[in-house]
């Protein structure tokens, strides 16, 4: 389908690929991954002809025209959505073309040709296709005729991606296609992608996105491809295995792995009521998986030490919208200290209208929001790289929080978000969206906030960048609000859900894989329906009748509490160096024992928490 022998390519004086060679086979979902700025778009470019390659050769099995190409930018169009979908199939197009010059000829064997090809092409179901196509993607019939200019970026983007879709070819170039898209039109995209039998080269940077759709992954590293048989997880399963025969790497993996395990460790034993939390555990469990891929990643920065207040950090009892137009009603919830939630939800559905109230920059229309004195909000939107100074550098932005750090300070700093050298004093104006969005972060993490409202906060990052912040959120203090479209990211950070529809905000009882399935089967996601029933039904059987259920839940935390102090203490008798001294050899033999047995204990107590939910 694909081949590239030797091929050398530059962009000015950069090179991108230096005699790399590869061979994809027809009929493969392969996910094309890659450090930002490594030429992931410059390979499409590449394969439809729009660069070519200084040295070797590129050969493919397909024509060009049997190529759809999902680029990165907006289109220009006023013709109502439907059409310029349509207009999308040039094959179909082609065919309608010389149709109408056909019967203005009036030549009878001409149409009658034209109408043979449609029957081929499956040209007379087009309509229908389209129509499903963009439903499936979030527009109602309603829109269907409304000019394309009329829609915003992120709904021309749509646009654009329909059209892509229903395009007669067999090789789909996507970058990026999950981009502005929610969780619920990224699962409709999956299936529609596997159930297609043609080829596809994937750019993404939604880890279960890709595992759910891609057979192959090929990975541009060092301006060379490697081609990989499997989904990303595989993927980074064979990186890290081929790493560890480097005995270089083996001791900085071990290290790194046992840092990530000590997240999972941490966690677990807080993990007893809510099922999201089995889904964060095995979340974390899967990023300890890509220690080798970390230990590559340029990106490694933290969250300072943020002041503990006491709960309810924010309490809220209000109705909110624009002006006099409620878009969220009745909204009762806390947010405590340690709370990690996610809002779910269709886009435009009030998710960020409430990140912004939450913020404080869009008033309540009814009710009250309180928040504790001492509450500072790091407060991350989707307009957040408009706020940045785009005449000045990532050096002076820094500088500007704190004129008392000195330059090998600031680059440090700096260096965790990946700038180094001199592109700290590089304009932000010449940034790409993930420069723009990392040197965000960086300002937002040094304001010490103790809340964390993210609204997108991952749409420009790589899959190192968010993996290094999913890493850096884990030991964070603070509490965590967060919209994402990127259900890894989701089930990584969070573990209490909200569903936001038809005017109201609704705890979800379940996990993100329930609300995912729910999604699929169209199900009412309410506590009062049918699924929800089911499911309190299913744990009062499953734990004996509720009252019987909360009693021994109260025991067994009781319990929990208990064990996790005296696993405490003794982790911290291992730290006191006395201990290691050759007189109290037996007495560390007791404690390493009694460790041991504890935190047996403990995993013991943790399972049978689990089992009751």
């Amino acid at each position: 389908m694909l081949e590239l022998k030797n091929v050398t390519l530059r962009r000015g004086t950069k090179f991108l690929l230096e005699e790399a060679s590869v061979r994809v086979e027809q009929g493969c979902r392969t996910g094309l991954i890659g450090r930002n700025g490594t030429g992931k778009t410059s390979l499409f470019q590449l394969i439809t002809g729009g660069l070519h390659e200084d040295l070797g050769s590129v050969s493919l099995e397909v024509k060009r025209t049997a190529i759809a190409y999902l680029e990165q930018a907006l289109p220009h169009s006023d013709e109502p959505a439907i059409e310029y979908v349509k207009s999308g199939d040039l094959i179909w197009s082609k065919i309608q073309a010389d149709l109408q010059k056909a019967e203005a000829e009036e030549d009878g064997l001409a149409i009658s040709q034209c109408y043979t090809d449609l029957q081929a092409i499956d040209g007379f179901t087009i309509e229908g296709r389209a129509s499903s196509i963009l439903n499936g993607l979030g527009f109602t019939q309603e829109t269907f005729e409304n000019p394309v200019s009329s829609f915003s970026g992120g709904w021309q983007m749509r646009l654009q991606l329909a059209r892509t879709l229903l395009a007669t070819a067999e090789l789909l170039l996507l970058d990026e296609p999950t981009n502005h898209l929610d969780i619920e039109a990224i699962l409709w995209l999956e299936k529609w992608l596997q159930s297609k039998k043609c080829s596809m080269l994937i750019i993404s940077h939604d880890r279960d996105f890709l595992d759910n759709v891609c057979t192959h992954t090929l990975h541009l590293r060092q301006r060379t491809l490697k081609l990989y048989t499997g989904n990303y997880t595989s993927f980074a399963r064979q990186f890290e295995m081929q790493l560890e025969q480097e005995a270089s790497s083996a001791e900085k993996i071990a290290r790194q792995r046992a840092h990530m395990q000590s997240f999972v460790d941490r966690f677990r034993y807080k993990a007893s009521k809510a099922k999201q939390a089995q889904s964060r555990m095995k979340a974390i469990e899967k990023l300890t998986m890509t220690v080798g891929l970390q230990r590559e990643n340029p990106f490694s920065f933290h969250f300072f030490p943020c002041e503990k207040l006491s709960d309810p950090i924010i309490k809220m009892d209000v109705s909110i919208g624009y002006g006099k137009t409620v878009i969220l009603e009745k909204i009762g919830m806390n947010v405590n200290h340690d709370d990690r939630i996610a809002f779910l939800g269709r886009n435009g559905g009030g998710k960020s209208t409430l990140m912004k109230t939450l913020a404080e920059e869009l008033p309540p229309i009814t009710g009250e929001i309180t928040q504790h004195p001492k509450l500072k909000i790091g407060y991350f939107s989707q307009q957040q790289l408009d706020t940045l100074d785009y005449d000045s550098t990532p050096f002076a932005h820094v500088q500007q929080l704190d004129k008392k750090l000195g330059e090998s300070d600031i680059r440090k700093y700096l260096g965790g978000f990946g700038f180094s050298g001199d592109c700290v004093f590089d304009s932000v104006r010449h940034f790409s969206g993930g420069e723009k969005a990392r040197l965000a972060l960086a300002l937002l993490i040094y304001h010490r906030p103790n809340l964390l409202l993210l609204d997108e906060p991952t749409n420009h990052l790589d899959l190192q960048m968010r993996e290094a912040l999913i890493i850096a959120l884990q030991s964070y203090q603070g509490a965590v609000v967060l919209v994402s479209h990127d259900r890894y990211f989701v089930s990584s950070i969070t573990d209490q859900l909200y569903w936001i529809a038809q005017g109201k905000l609704l705890p979800f009882d379940g996990d993100l894989d329930d609300y995912q399935k729910a999604v699929m089967a169209k199900e009412d996601l309410s506590p009062t329906s049918k699924t929800s029933s089911s499911k309190k039904e299913n744990k009062e059987n499953k734990s004996g009748g509720q009252a019987m259920g909360n009693k021994q839940l109260k025991k067994l935390e009781t319990k929990l509490a208990t064990l996790k102090q005296q696993v405490e203490k003794l982790e911290t008798d291992l730290g006191n160096q006395d201990l290691y001294l050759p007189k109290n050899v037996e007495k560390l033999a007791v404690v390493l024992s009694e460790h041991k047995q504890k935190k047996q204990d403990l995993e013991a107590i943790v399972d049978q928490l689990l089992s009751l939910e």
